[in-house]
């Protein structure tokens, strides 16, 4: 959907007609773009640019993921670097990739799938911030990552459960 200054929702159509995934759109400052993560139904994760034109959009995939199942993308707007999470059912990544570059390197990972969320970028300190699901405890943490080192540190445990239905969260 696009939605303009005064509130006109319009639908969008794929103009493609091709049936895949796209989620977790993002606008990245240092390339003027739209990207997601877009899974192609058995072809692959990757991070895909999206291109709107009247009442339809067309995605083209511009980094092929490492690993399966993209849940949470952040961007780095100096730079136009994204980090996204993926996983497989023991081990979640955080990988990254830059538009131009086919494919995505593993800056971080830990334990406990997929299971974190609201990955965020702070240009203050270009760390990445999200919640994490303790394992083997139930709970959730408040951790830093360092996208150079690959270093995740626990900043806290929260004191309240998070909804994993939607992998989503707001930092």
């Amino acid at each position: 959907y696009k939605i303009n200054l005064s509130g006109t929702i319009t639908a969008l159509s794929n103009s493609s007609g091709i049936l895949r995934y796209y989620g977790c759109p993002i606008y990245n400052k240092a390339t003027n773009k739209l990207y997601c993560i877009s899974d192609s139904f058995g072809g692959g994760y990757s991070v895909a640019e999206i291109a709107t034109s009247g009442i339809t959009y067309s995605a083209t995939n511009i980094s092929s993921l490492l690993h399966p199942h993209g849940r949470s993308i952040t961007v780095d707007n100096a730079t136009g670097d994204m980090y996204l999470v993926t996983g497989d059912t023991s081990v979640y990544f955080v990988e990254k990739c830059h538009p131009g570059i086919s494919s995505s390197t593993i800056v971080a990972s830990g334990i406990g799938g997929w299971d974190l969320y609201g990955l965020r970028f702070n240009k203050n300190d270009a760390m990445l911030y999200g919640i994490r699901q303790s394992y083997p405890a139930p709970g959730y943490d408040f951790i830093k990552i360092n996208p150079s080192s690959g270093s995740i540190s626990k900043i806290t445990t929260l004191s309240f459960e998070v909804n994993s239905d939607f992998y989503s969260a707001s930092i």
